[in-house]
């Protein structure tokens, strides 16, 4: 296909989807915009709402594992203007040597409330922040002190986000040579775009042909699993300069990407400047038809390419076993999850927590005085079990199992929800069989929101008067 061809092909399938429609039906808010339905409950209401005691967390758990590690390491070259996770730009070497002395502790600790002498790890994510962004000396250093506390026996992938300009240079072949020796075997690089216009606007501290050279050296360091993240819906972006950024990022040959479309407002702790933008200059925004055509292109330039996106949502590989193997049994197959950092969300059992995320200080401090540094968190409800077992698996697999569902919350999932699965039927959202329920063509296009309609209303992330009074009106639950 030639450019012209898929821009006109993309263009069509905005049309078929539809999205005025749902707009009026009360589906998607009235602004079109998109909300990471990632955890559940939504760890900014959880942040504003609900607390949890390290005892409460702990409760009655009994650790038999794998868990699923991560990681948070906060440190930026900038601050991309579309990022709303947690983290510190300019710190200087002694503050990232005491936030590694705090992870090593805070690891300690719950080593000790589990009763456990090594972690049994079946993935990890170490990301950001930047997870690169500190001396080859301290990539060393947190490698083998955090490798030391693991059991990485049965552990399946390691992966480890980075920006291209942390792994450039002497510094940063050092780096990429000391994450393969501790068995990091999956690498997520932070390209964005590859417009240097547009990266310019997102305050990347990289251009468009760094991204190609790192992702040359860490394919020569021996990474055989490289993915670049992409972002789509930015202020300035057009379709056509979209699909330029998808075809310069498959022409390297990566394994896998990630389409991210902008998220305006986010799931995470702490907003960045994006949503003042949003608030001051709506028209900046390409709109959800326009987003929804870059979201069409993409899938058209990466079927050209050889790839798919049939493991999991958002990112498309050439073959199976390249997707992230965290984010498959964290959200998926709801392994509990030990976070560790700034920020980090951690579940154990029906709980969850979430760490400090303010003060990196205070962070240091409580890990120092023998405290895990939980800050936020719930217990989930029976509803919440009910809720969060549609919405995890939807948005990362595309179906969910009736069985499966059964077997887990002991409920039929039609007793539960079906009135809003026939509502999203009619609206060609979802199909169902005697065995799944699975995403349509068009629910697959706004996977995030359609998992929000499974959300109970004091978790909705906009308030009601945001949509329309339609038959999706998510509220109406």
């Amino acid at each position: 296909m030639t450019t012209q061809d898929i821009l006109q092909d993309a263009h069509k399938k905005a049309v078929e989807i539809n999205a005025g429609e749902l707009i009026h039906a009360g589906f998607l808010p009235k602004s079109g915009l998109i909300f990471p339905a990632i955890l559940y409950p939504p760890a900014i209401k959880i942040a504003k709402k609900c607390n949890i005691t390290e005892d409460q967390f702990f409760a009655d758990y009994k650790a038999t594992g794998p868990f699923v590690i991560y990681v948070h390491i906060p440190f930026c070259v900038n601050r991309c203007n579309f990022c709303h996770f947690v983290t510190k730009t300019g710190s200087p070497s002694e503050q990232v040597d005491l936030y590694l002395n705090a992870i090593e502790q805070e690891m300690d600790l719950y080593l000790k409330r589990l009763s456990l002498t090594k972690i049994p790890t079946a993935a990890i994510l170490i990301g950001g922040g930047t997870a690169t962004n500190m001396t080859p000396r301290q990539m060393e250093r947190f490698l083998a002190a955090f490798t030391k506390r693991l059991d990485l026996s049965c552990c399946e992938q390691f992966t480890i986000d980075t920006d291209p300009t942390t792994i450039l240079g002497a510094d940063g072949e050092e780096k990429l040579e000391t994450l393969v020796r501790f068995g990091a075997d999956r690498i997520t690089i932070g390209a964005q775009n590859f417009d240097n216009a547009i990266l310019k606007k997102m305050n990347r501290a990289h251009t468009a042909e760094e991204i190609k050279i790192a992702v040359k050296s860490a394919r020569e360091h021996g990474f055989n699993n490289i993915s670049v993240d992409l972002i789509y819906g930015y202020p300035g972006q057009t379709l056509e300069g979209w699909i330029d950024t998808v075809q310069q990022a498959l022409e390297l040959d990566v394994d896998a990407f990630q389409a991210f479309e902008l998220r305006v407002y986010s799931g995470s702790l702490i907003d960045g400047p994006t949503p003042v933008h949003f608030h001051r200059s709506p028209g900046d925004f390409p709109g959800v038809d326009e987003r929804t055509s870059m979201k069409a292109g993409a899938i058209l330039v990466a079927e050209e390419h050889g790839y798919y996106d049939g493991d999991y949502n958002y990112l498309f590989s050439k073959k199976t076993g390249m997707t992230s193997q965290y984010q498959e049994k964290r959200s998926s197959l709801l392994y509990d999850t030990l976070a560790f950092g700034m920020s980090a969300q951690s579940v154990l059992g029906g709980s969850i927590a979430i760490n400090e995320f303010a003060s990196m200080a205070r962070y240091c401090s409580e890990v120092a005085e023998g405290r895990i540094p939980l800050v936020r968190g719930k217990t989930r409800t029976l509803d919440d079990i009910l809720r969060r077992t549609v919405i995890s698996t939807l948005r990362t697999r595309r179906f969910l199992s009736k069985d499966e569902y059964q077997k887990r919350t002991g409920r039929d999932i039609n007793d539960v929800f079906g009135k809003k699965i026939n509502a999203l039927k009619k609206y060609g959202l979802l199909t169902e069989d005697e065995e799944n329920l699975r995403l349509t063509e068009r629910g697959y296009y706004f996977a995030d929101t359609l998992c929000m309609q499974f959300h109970h209303p004091d978790f909705l992330p906009f308030e009601r008067n945001e949509y329309h009074e339609g038959e999706l009106n998510p509220y109406n639950n």
